[in-house]
């Protein structure tokens, strides 16, 4: 209770503009220095390879985390709900494993990076377990740090040429997708887990017809879209004919 009242971390507290302010900055800074100064691959891939297990270990420790309040506070609830059970965990844990067996054009980091960066975005911007909790949880701090590492990841290979976005690759994340509702279809009828990928649990209880799980879904498929359309016109330079021509010549990896 003392360490409740004197570090209140709801969000928008200070501790959450503080959170925003040093996320961001470590984001843009370490991002501008890599970009700058590392040029050998070698030293590139063990960068990937520390940030894709930093971001296992603390997804790791958030779910047991979780795991241990809800069995402690919800007498239904069993072990089976180490498994993850939301889409920012799923990917916190499937895309740096993806990453570390295959390093080169890696069809589930490409299908699945605009989901988590989203994710990893948004829970900086609004880490919604703060207001179940206290920083000092272990379920609550490690929420933050997988998904700060996971959005460091992806914000990594996005700027060192890993993941290049492009619109031959729109139809991904649909794939994706189906799979991420599988799986929790799966957790909700097979395992019994009350909650799984957000099917029938919106995100924000605030608003929950805007997040669903069909309209985050449909939601980052537009984001995707439109980061892809302004990366390949800015980035690539390509024209829009050129964007839209699918062929493997002018998508080449």
């Amino acid at each position: 209770m003392v360490l409740s009242s004197v570090y209140p971390t709801h969000t928008f507290s200070l501790f959450h503009i503080l959170y925003i302010i040093i996320s961001i900055a470590l984001i843009v800074g370490s991002m501008i220095l890599i970009k700058k100064y590392v040029k050998k691959e070698k030293t590139l891939m063990i960068i990937y390879i520390m940030a894709s297990i930093l971001t296992l270990v603390f997804v790791t420790i958030n779910r047991i985390g979780e795991t241990i309040y809800d069995t402690a506070n919800d007498e239904n609830a069993t072990w089976t709900m180490i498994l993850p059970h939301s889409i920012c965990s799923f990917c916190s844990l499937v895309i740096p494993i993806a990453f570390l067996i295959n390093r080169k054009d890696n069809f589930v980091v490409h299908s699945l990076y605009a989901c988590g960066f989203l994710g990893g975005l948004s829970n900086i911007i609004y880490p919604d377990p703060l207001n179940n909790g206290y920083i000092y949880e272990l379920r609550i701090w490690s929420s933050l740090a997988h998904h700060f590492c996971l959005l460091w990841l992806l914000s990594c290979l996005l700027v060192t040429g890993v993941i290049k976005p492009a619109m031959r690759k729109m139809y991904y994340w649909p794939l994706a997708a189906c799979v991420v509702t599988t799986f929790g279809v799966f957790e909700l009828d097979v395992l019994k887990l009350t909650k799984a990928m957000n099917i029938g649990r919106p995100l924000l209880s605030d608003v929950p017809v805007l997040t669903d799980w069909y309209m985050l879904y449909i939601g980052i498929f537009i984001a995707e879209f439109i980061f892809t359309f302004l990366y390949e016109k800015l980035h690539d330079k390509k024209s829009v004919k050129e964007i839209f021509t699918f062929k493997k010549n002018n998508c080449e990896q």
